[in-house]
């Protein structure tokens, strides 16, 4: 959300000089509040919000020292700061909180309480405005912080509302299959099927049809209600629903839907849910459908989504990780590959099935003491051991995972060196750049 930078007198500053006025003996407290602290590629900088002398009526002795204090606490402590302006490189100014590092750019999180990652190359400055600022929310004086945090609560609840309605969706879609698209006697047809062939949607009571197909019915006509409030959605809202929908629905039947509606939108946002949904996802059924939907959108980067998972704790994970991108060649996925093939090549472990008997023996005596408080004797005590006979079988394990890497490389590269994995990266090291 990118908005025009105001004026440097605001009706902060405003309001800061009316304080003078009210309260002469704060001067020293007033060149603080009518601080920013600017922290940007030329370093850190401390000025007035606006040009000009500021006249105070104070006579007190006034602290200098203490006001660069406190506006370095504002600028090095981020708690102190309630609000900031980010100015990017190609003109646009941001407001929001939390402006931090993250990865190679930076994460800030908007007034409407979206979050924005923001490339290294696109940043230009940070501004941080002083911790006494308050906003207009509603009628009510608040701090920024307060109204992005009302916002997102807002915001959760929608996204759980819409959720709801995919899963009244497909509902919908499991009763429209219960019902086998039968047309009951008496009960008037779906006016979008004039040839009387498909099912009923008229809300209960239907005189024609008997209490379960009639409770179906109810069924499908909230499903249809439920995909017209998705369908009115913008694309970029509905994909996230249907993302948010596949990746935490308990009902297998909303995952699988999402799964195949988010096959027709080609977007970053798809293609993470659908790789996640494909590597992750409990149903069999649900990851087919995910690698369908992502064979739909085609596109050339699908592989690196699939690469996180390369690095999971779940060996299944990992291995539906190495197919996806076997599926979806990729040189770029190739370093990822060869580094976590030798992570899981190392450390390997081993399983083994025996079916044996086992029989004890005598092996040996010991003496041991015995006898009474008024003798000593030495008895024998037999040393008793185990035998095992019969069949064990070894196997060694995550041999399906590495098979399913190699099959990724030799798809990419299409060369064979089987598990040498020192031959693979001295062959990528010589022709990675081909």
């Amino acid at each position: 959300m990118a908005l025009s930078r105001p004026l440097p007198v605001n009706n902060h500053s405003l309001r800061s000089v009316s304080k003078t006025a009210k309260y002469p003996k704060t001067g020293n407290l007033l060149l603080f509040s009518m601080a920013r602290v600017s922290l940007g590629k030329g370093g850190f900088g401390w000025r007035p919000l606006h040009s000009g002398v500021v006249h105070m009526r104070s006579r007190r002795r006034h602290y200098p020292l203490l006001a660069l204090l406190l506006a370095l606490g504002a600028g090095y402590f981020p708690g102190l700061a309630l609000g900031d302006w980010v100015s990017l490189r190609n003109g646009d100014h941001l407001r929001g909180i939390d402006f931090e590092k993250h990865g190679k750019g930076y994460r800030f999180t908007l007034e409407n309480g979206e979050i924005r990652y923001i490339e290294a190359k696109e940043f230009f400055h940070l501004e941080k405005s002083p911790a006494s600022e308050k906003i207009t929310f509603r009628g009510k004086k608040i701090t920024l912080r307060k109204k992005i945090s009302i916002l997102q609560k807002e915001t959760r609840e929608q996204l759980a509302a819409e959720v709801r309605h995919v899963e009244t969706w497909a509902r919908g879609e499991e009763a429209n299959a219960k019902l086998k698209k039968k047309l009951a006697p008496g009960a008037r047809p779906n006016k979008g099927d004039p040839g009387g062939k498909g099912v009923v949607t008229d809300p209960l009571p239907l005189p024609g049809l008997k209490k379960p197909d009639a409770k179906l019915a109810s069924m499908i006509k909230n499903g249809r209600q439920a995909r017209e409030k998705i369908m009115k959605l913008d694309e970029g809202r509905r994909v996230k629903v249907l993302a948010l929908s596949l990746a935490g629905s308990r009902l297998a039947a909303a995952r699988r839907l999402a799964a195949g509606e988010l096959g027709k939108h080609a977007s970053s946002g798809s293609l993470a849910a659908l790789a996640r949904s494909a590597m992750v996802d409990d149903y069999r059924s649900i990851r087919d459908r995910s690698l369908n939907s992502l064979k739909k959108i085609n596109d050339e980067q699908t592989a690196m989504f699939f690469a996180p998972g390369l690095r999971s704790e779940n060996p299944q994970v990992r291995t539906r990780a190495a197919n996806g991108i076997s599926v979806f060649p990729n040189r770029a996925a190739v370093p990822e590959l060869l580094t976590t093939m030798r992570m899981t090549w190392s450390g390997f472990g081993r399983a083994f099935m025996m079916q044996v008997t086992q029989r004890s023996y005598i092996a040996d005596y010991e003496l041991v003491s015995g006898g009474t408080g008024f003798s000593i004797v030495e008895i024998a005590d037999p040393v008793i051991r185990t035998n095992l006979e019969g069949v064990a079988l070894d196997v060694k394990v995550r041999r399906v995972e590495m098979v399913a890497r190699l099959r990724a490389l030799h798809k990419i590269t299409g060369k064979d060196f089987g598990t040498n994995i020192r031959a693979w990266e001295q062959w990528w090291a010589k022709n990675k750049n081909n």
